[in-house]
């Protein structure tokens, strides 16, 4: 956190409640529950008095249908520049997604969407860290063409059922196991119709926070713009409460917990067949030097 006086409150507020008075005699898993919370509020309450109004400058997008199968991606380097493990995601991608995949690079994206010229001034001047520019990226990706949203780091084992498709929104909730539990949704895969009133709530908020800040007051600042928007949006609001509750637990299996272990097939099986896909990353040991024959190493070996 830097800049304006309130991400300094909000820091103390997080360190007073999420740290001193929380208890060391408590399991870690509560400890760990209890800073999430307090982070979460300790953000929401500044966005409550932060946030600059919404003056609803852009008419919904021609409403998209099921049939507009849009999958999309992003490397900003270019593919051909990413690690072992986001190649061999997008691999999985080609070989088990049927709709129109797009792998977009830097030069792709400011070709394929139009973005507010405060904000790509505060990218192009790093103020807006790379992670946080493909977070608005995919928001508008979806706001201008409908479809899903898959991070590079995504891994696939079959393709995307019909039930996702016909869903007007979708993403999973946040879970239990990973930091950042307190983010309220997982953003890394996103559906969404260009109609959708929850994209669009969630899209003005997120336009609307980076045009008046200069930094992101916690990292999952657009998770939690999320939330902040449907408290504020009563269509947005029932939208979402008739998406499908899906825990982004089963999605951090096969990577996060057995990622190391050595390779099982049946157990490889019971795992992907828990989510629609399965989340990893590429900056860990695990993904630099996976184990021989371990599940990381079989993922990598596209």
């Amino acid at each position: 956190m830097m800049g304006r006086p309130g991400h300094f409150l909000t820091l103390a507020k997080i360190i007073l409640r999420g740290h001193l008075f929380n208890p060391l005699w408590l399991p870690r898993q509560e400890r760990r529950r209890r800073r999430g919370e307090a982070t979460r509020q300790a953000v929401l309450d500044y966005l409550e008095k932060m946030m600059p109004p919404s003056d609803n400058r852009q008419e919904q997008p021609e409403a998209g249908t099921s049939q507009d199968r849009h999958i999309w991606t992003l490397w900003l380097q270019g593919e051909e520049q990413a690690p072992a493990i986001v190649r061999a995601c997008i691999a999985s991608m080609r070989e088990h997604l049927s709709g129109e995949l797009h792998v977009l690079t830097q030069a792709d994206i400011l070709e394929t969407i139009s973005l507010p010229g405060p904000i790509l001034d505060k990218w192009r001047s790093g103020r807006i860290r790379p992670a946080h520019f493909a977070d608005i990226c995919r928001l508008e990706l979806l706001w201008e063409y409908g479809g899903v949203w898959a991070d590079a780091t995504d891994w696939f084992s079959a393709d995307l059922p019909d039930w996702l498709w016909k869903e007007d929104f979708f993403v999973y909730m946040s879970g239990e196991r990973l930091t950042g539990s307190y983010a309220f949704i997982q953003n890394c895969f996103i559906r969404a119709s260009k109609s959708s009133p929850v994209l669009a709530a969630w899209r003005d908020a997120v336009f609307r926070y980076w045009e008046h800040e200069d930094s992101a007051i916690d990292y999952f600042i657009h998770q939690l713009l999320l939330e902040y928007a449907i408290q504020h949006d009563p269509q947005a609001a029932r939208s979402f409460a008739q998406m499908p509750r899906l825990n982004q637990d089963p999605t951090h299996e096969l990577w996060f917990v057995r990622g190391g272990d050595v390779y099982d097939p049946a157990a490889y099986r019971q795992i992907v067949d828990k989510a629609l896909f399965q989340k990893t990353e590429y900056k860990s040991h695990l993904s630099q030097l996976p184990p021989k024959d371990s599940f990381a190493e079989r993922l990598m070996r596209r």
